[in-house]
């Protein structure tokens, strides 16, 4: 079984940044700050950026 992509995206609101897989792509994330919001793939010239572990975004 393949294993998923994984990426960096932020929060809107306070900038934190969480490592996610490709599954989570499409659906509704909560930051820490308690900000909500849709998780996109960044373009594909960021790299990423592992500042903990890889977080699955439940959906909601």
């Amino acid at each position: 079984m393949p294993e998923e992509e994984r990426f960096t995206v932020g929060c809107p609101k306070c900038g934190k940044r969480y490592v996610l897989t490709s599954s989570a792509i499409g659906k509704k994330a909560t930051c820490k700050c308690g900000r909500s919001f849709i998780v996109e793939k960044p373009p594909e010239d960021e790299e990423d950026e592992d500042e903990g572990g890889v977080y699955d975004v439940a959906p909601q």
